[in-house]
């Protein structure tokens, strides 16, 4: 199957004196032959691009600038993975964990969710969690997807005594209403997930029973 060949298109600056004022078109152009004369064929009104863009443009219709990696004035600083924090915010949502922290969205509640994915992704105490939340310290996208801002270390805590009240809240409701606790077990549940202390790699509770050491050498939780 042939592939069909590539149409060759320029950006073409057009200045019309009209009354006694100038207006000046950036159009983009294809040139061709018809009948032994050369004829332009306008494609689109550029005008209206800003001109970093415009020059971009410029490069890369001459070659100047590679097809995969443009050149000059572009850089990559910082790459943050996505892929991951978009698969456990999916779920989450799938299976009703925002709607079981609130049933409106507020900045507690997204809080509460971001400590929950970094739990996931990464288990880290609250100070290294935050950190991980900030733009300047990022390490994914969790902060700009949760739409957060800047957040501080203070917040998270409060977030969490947030959601221990919704719990207590929630609790009394179903005590009134069945015995059988309703969404409150499942509250208490995050409420214990997120207050359970994280020690790192070294946790002997992670390892196996036989290789866990005595209590008096486990590593002390990180603030």
């Amino acid at each position: 199957m042939n592939t069909p060949q590539r149409r060759r298109v320029h950006i073409e600056t057009v200045t019309k004196s009209h009354k006694g004022k100038t207006y000046t078109s950036i159009l983009l152009r294809r040139t061709y032959r018809e009948d032994g004369k050369v004829k332009h064929e306008t494609l689109g009104n550029l005008s209206d691009l800003p001109p970093d863009v415009l020059d971009f443009m410029r490069g890369r219709l001459n070659g100047e600038l590679e097809e995969a990696t443009p050149s000059g004035p572009f850089q990559i600083v910082r790459s943050l993975p996505h892929g991951n924090v978009a698969a456990v915010l999916q779920t989450a949502k799938n299976i009703g964990l925002d709607q079981l922290l609130g049933s409106r969205r507020c900045r507690e509640r997204d809080l509460v969710l971001a400590m929950i994915v970094s739990r996931v992704l990464s288990p880290r105490s609250k100070l290294s969690a935050c950190a991980a939340l900030q733009a300047e310290t990022a390490q994914s996208t969790l902060a700009e997807e949760l739409r957060l801002g800047d957040v501080d270390v203070h917040e998270l805590y409060a977030a969490m005594d947030w959601l221990l009240d919704r719990q207590k809240a929630d609790r009394k409701q179903a005590c009134q209403e069945a015995p059988s606790g309703g969404s409150a077990g499942s509250l208490r549940c995050v409420v214990k997930l997120l207050h359970r202390p994280q020690v790192g790699v070294c946790n002997p509770w992670l390892q196996p029973r036989s290789s866990r050491r005595p209590t008096s050498d486990r590593v002390r939780p990180a603030l």
